[in-house]
């Protein structure tokens, strides 16, 4: 009886304070949830028993009175068994836009990773934080998270440690993949070695004409050229190709490895100064025909065919 003369008075708050029986006695009755959403007092009364965690496990009432009350924070602190409790709600989501202390518990509890996937808004509360870093690196299911959001792009444009993350999971290939990964390699320089180390690299550059930019910020471009023989049509689209091959030694023998190089050649005047600065010019026009037509649009063939016996037979064949 002493459950429904509680509910029947406004006395609740003192009488609830003078006993610490009564928390035992709240728990044996369903009524609880009624003379809990009755008084803003139980909040305090809560705080101080450690019952409250097996209360809260009784109801789902208690969801919407956590809510209303901002000590829920120091509650949630006190026990790792909210941690369960939160999961088994919708609700969690309001909980967590209303206190930044969350952030922090969450971080504690490798429950985290089940409770995002839960929900979409969390994106938005991640965003909020700078704590999300570290939860990342925490879990190799943020992959799966990662992929199905696409606001953790920003979030990935906000930190420098994203360098580990990416270096940690093959998965972030595909988010790579996304338009804003053009922001993302011009702010780290580790994403060279990250983009060395994926075949995928060939369809994001194509993708995008930042890489051009990129891609002369780097001497990994070399190595990078010499995977991939869908990087001759993206260097032949760009004006910048000239500036490369000033950068590298290694690009004659990968221009060497195609048949498009008579079509570069022709498309710039650089090139034959470029040419003129190494021997390989000599095997280079052995073995195009085109090459014909460039030797006479260039004043410069002279001093080159001077350079070289073997120019001689070739000249005498094309002849």
């Amino acid at each position: 009886m002493l459950v429904e003369t509680i509910c029947v008075s406004n006395i609740l708050a003192e009488v609830i304070c003078m006993s610490n029986m009564l928390v035992e006695v709240m728990c044996m009755s369903n009524m609880l949830v009624e003379v809990i959403c009755m008084s803003n007092m139980l909040v305090e009364v809560m705080c101080m028993s450690n019952m409250l965690v097996e209360v809260i496990c009784m109801s789902n009432m208690l969801v919407e009175v956590i809510c209303m009350s901002n000590m829920l924070v120091e509650v949630i602190c006190m026990s790792n068994m909210l941690v369960e409790v939160i999961c088994m709600s919708n609700m969690l989501v309001e909980v967590i836009c209303m206190s930044n202390m969350l952030v922090e518990v969450m971080c504690m509890s490798n429950m985290l990773v089940e409770v995002i996937c839960m929900s979409n808004m969390l994106v938005e509360v991640m965003c909020m934080s700078n704590m999300l870093v570290e939860v990342i690196c925490m879990s190799n299911m943020l992959v799966e998270v990662i992929c199905m959001s696409n606001m953790l792009v920003e979030v990935i444009c906000m930190s420098n440690m994203l360098v580990e993350v990416i270096c940690m999971s093959n998965m972030l290939v595909e988010v790579i993949c996304k338009n804003m990964l053009v922001e993302v390699i011009c702010m780290s320089n580790m994403l060279v070695e990250v983009i060395c180390m994926s075949n995928m690299l060939v369809e994001v550059i194509c993708m995008s004409n930042m890489l051009v930019e990129v891609i002369c910020m780097s001497n990994m471009l070399v190595e990078v050229i010499c995977m991939s023989n869908m990087l001759v049509e993206v260097i032949c689209m760009s004006n910048m190709l000239v500036e490369v091959i000033c950068m590298s030694n290694m690009l004659v023998e990968v221009i060497c490895m195609s048949n498009m190089l008579v079509e570069v050649i022709c498309m710039s005047n650089m090139l034959v100064e470029v040419m003129c600065m190494s021997n390989m010019l000599v095997e280079v026009i052995c073995m195009s025909n085109m090459l014909v037509e460039v030797i006479c649009m260039s004043n410069m063939l002279v001093e080159v065919i001077c350079m070289s016996n073997m120019l001689v037979e070739v000249i005498c064949l094309l002849k």
